[in-house]
């Protein structure tokens, strides 16, 4: 999950920036440890596991993933002038947690609503290390400055 940043010492430090891609569809076997965890049988798939461990029998999204924060995150774009940091873009991005499985994981740039929330989110997370997020703008997303003392 998206965890606050600090600058220290002049250098961003970002404790987790969450996760940007999964990929599992692909995935041609499990280790047999995660058939026999969910009580399934030899000839089942990747897509059998992730059926079980993600949904209930109702087919509600179930689990760590049904924390939409697990499917959300920003991309940090740091900026240096004459090897100093001079400038932090914070970019929202979400992982589809409502997308089919061949599309779940795929990062794309938040909309509006959302951007903000992360944005949101990520400031006062972040406000305790002396950092301060503007959120502007630019078109139909948003984007977040960071902003700190300079010391």
């Amino acid at each position: 999950m998206l965890r606050p940043f600090e600058v220290y010492k002049g250098k961003p430090v970002f404790y987790s920036l969450g996760n940007f891609f999964y990929e599992v569809s692909g995935i041609r076997r499990y280790p047999a440890e995660g058939y026999e965890r969910f009580d399934l049988g030899p000839d089942s798939s990747p897509a059998d596991v992730m059926d079980w461990r993600d949904f209930d029998k109702q087919g509600h999204i179930r689990g760590q993933i049904a924390d939409e924060r697990f499917w959300q995150s920003v991309v940090a774009v740091c900026r240096f002038d004459d090897w100093a940091l001079s400038q932090i873009d914070l970019y929202p991005v979400e992982l589809g947690q409502s997308a089919h499985r061949a599309r779940r994981g795929i990062p794309e740039l938040a909309n509006k609503v959302t951007g903000r929330a992360i944005l949101t989110r990520l400031a006062a997370a972040s406000a305790p290390f002396g950092i301060r997020i503007s959120i502007e703008e630019q078109g139909d997303r948003v984007i977040g400055r960071a902003s700190w003392d300079r010391r």
